[in-house]
Formats: C-alpha cells, structure tokens, sequence
C-alpha cells in the first residue's frame, strides 16, 4: 500500500527577484522563524516586565549568534573541506567558486547553532540582561523549538537532508534529486518533533511553575530535542560519505547530540543553582571537542577522542559541581577560567598539529 506516498517536484527553490537574486523558501524560513521568535519573546518580556529595548538587542544577539554558529558548525563537522576551497563563502552568502552566486545562507548546522545561541545569550546577559544566562535560556528556548521546525521545512523544499530510501506505505520520492523511489521524509519527521516541544515548553513556561527552578526547562529543551534529533537519524541518510557509522555505529548528528542530552540531563536533576561558571566551564571543554575533531578530520585517524572529550565533558561538570558546593566562589572561578585557559591552547595544539 502506497496511499500515503508522494512526489515532491517543486518547480522552484525560491521567488526571483531580478537577474540571478533569488530569495530562496529555505531563506524566507528562516525570516519566518526569526520573525515568529520575535514576537514570542515580545509577549513573554511583557510577561516579565522586561523592556522592549532590551527584547531589540535580544533579537540582534540571536541572529548573529544563530547564523554564525550554524554556518561554522555545519562547515566544520560535515564541510570541513569548504575553508581552502571557497574560504569567504563560509561567512558569505555568495559562492565564488567556481563562479559568482547570491546561495543565501545555505548549509547550516543545528548543533553549531546551539552552541552560537549560547554563546549569544551569555553576552547578551552579561552586557545588556544582567539576570542570571539560565533565565534567558529557559526563555528563549521557546521560540527556537517552534523556529526549527520552520528549518526543517525550509529542508525539505531544498529536497535536502533526505532520509533513507524505504518501501513502507509513507515515504516521499524526491524529483529533484533525479530519483524515483520513495524516502523518508526525514526533515518532515524532525519538524513535527520540534512543533511537539514548542507546545510541550511552552505549556510548561505558561502553566506551571516549572520556570522557577533556573535551567530546569532549558535542560528538559536540550532532553527533548537532541533525544528526537538522535532517533530521526536513523531514518535519515548520511550527510557525508561514510559517516553512517561515525563512532560506535552512529553517525555524526547522533554522536554530537550526546553531549548536549548529558547537558539537559544534569541541567533538570541538579541540586545545587547552577550559574554562568558551569556554561563557560562545559562550553570550554565542547570547544576542544570541535578542536579534536578538527584533528581527527584532517589527519584521517580514528575519531575515537571525541569519545575521550565527551567524557571530559561530564568530568568537566562533576568537578565544577563539586568545587561550586564545597569551595569559596573564588576558587571556582579560578577552575573556571582555568578550564578555559587549558581548553583554548589543547584546542590550539589540534588545530595545529597537523601541519607541524
């Protein structure tokens, strides 16, 4: 039975403009969503008494932090090769190589993205907000839920991101790849996921008083949506050759969503109120993780030390933990910037190593 089967052959990737400008769906998605979160978070700074002054550069912080982080982490983890090919299209909406093009924003990665909006939110706090970076967090979670599933969608017009080919009853035979058998709609399955956690943290801000204990909505956010992240990745095709099986049988989307599940793990069942000391602690030793991977990647070895990196990630929060319950605030922020420091330069040595 194929009654729930279908062909998708749209007749254009997005609206022309003139000449070769084109604003593609895949672009105009991601206005929607930019769009839509705005006026979220509009209702919910009302909610809190917050100015509309501070929502503007919340918005401004969002933007950059989301699409820098999406574009490097997408580069990074599945287009590595991009930096010494086409270098400035990885900052730019243009392709210059092998001739000119307005692309628009695309190839962009929902794990960079999470990490940029982290990034965002711990400036915004510290030079605009001023609360503690977990309240904005457990906020601005709430449009980006609703704001993926726009992604997903803006995917699934490019007929990219596909799933794997299936001869069950619901599948989607993708005409623009020049294929005529059916695949799961893997972006379809990712966004009906997302809309389910926007209403899910959205009920929960609104009708309980969950949002009181700080970084508990963030955590069961990042619980949530890497935990759906990581099963759609078994129905959906590699996005680069040979990274099915990255490590221990799972590809890369699976093996980057462990790190941040362990994250809203810890977030939801902490004792002790976690501040901006443990982001900066976890988001350090997740940068040495991209740094290892960079080694990994380019010197074609055995990515088994992400796996060590992961580990040191958790070990990373116990000690943090342990130090902020037990020992004065100074010492923990002597732990803190030393992670940072010791973070930076193992990350640097990765980078480097390969050519030295």
């Amino acid at each position: 039975m194929e009654i729930l089967q279908f062909v998708w052959d749209p007749t254009s990737d997005g609206i022309s403009i003139f000449g070769n400008f084109k604003i593609y769906y895949y672009s105009l998605m991601w206005m929607l969503a930019f769009i839509l979160g705005f006026y979220i978070m509009q209702i919910i700074y009302k909610k809190e008494g917050l100015s509309m002054e501070k929502l503007d550069s919340l918005f401004v912080y969002t933007i950059l932090g989301t699409m820098i982080g999406a574009r490097l982490g997408h580069v990074i983890f599945y287009q590595f090769e991009l930096f010494e090919q086409d270098f400035f299209s990885v900052f730019l909406p243009f392709r210059f190589n092998p001739s000119f093009e307005f692309t628009g924003f695309r190839g962009l990665a929902s794990h960079g993205a999470a990490i940029g909006i982290i990034t965002a939110m711990y400036l915004y706090n510290t030079r605009i907000l001023k609360k503690s970076i977990l309240w904005i967090l457990d906020r601005i979670l709430i449009p980006v839920a609703i704001g993926g599933a726009f992604i997903r969608i803006g995917n699934f017009f490019n007929s990219e991101i596909v799933g794997k080919e299936t001869d069950s009853s619901f599948g989607v035979v993708f005409s623009k790849l020049g294929e005529d058998f059916a695949r799961h709609p893997a972006q379809l399955y990712e966004a009906f996921s997302y809309i389910l956690i926007f209403f899910i943290v959205a009920h929960i801000y609104w009708k309980t008083d969950k949002i009181k204990k700080t970084g508990y909505l963030f955590g069961l956010f990042f619980v949530l949506l890497w935990t759906s992240r990581f099963v759609v990745e078994f129905f959906k095709q590699a996005q680069v050759d040979g990274r099915d099986d990255w490590i221990l049988g799972m590809n890369t989307g699976q093996t980057l969503s462990i790190p941040f599940i362990l994250m809203g793990i810890y977030l939801m069942f902490r004792n002790k109120a976690m501040n901006t000391d443990y982001i900066v602690a976890f988001t350090a030793a997740i940068i040495y993780g991209f740094t290892a991977h960079f080694n990994v990647y380019l010197t074609f070895t055995i990515p088994i030390y992400f796996w060590v990196v992961i580990g040191a990630v958790v070990l990373s929060l116990m000690i943090a933990g342990i130090i902020k319950i037990f020992a004065s605030t100074k010492f923990s922020k002597i732990y803190m910037w030393t992670t940072v420091v010791i973070s930076a330069l193992a990350g640097l040595g990765n980078i480097i190593s390969p050519y030295v």
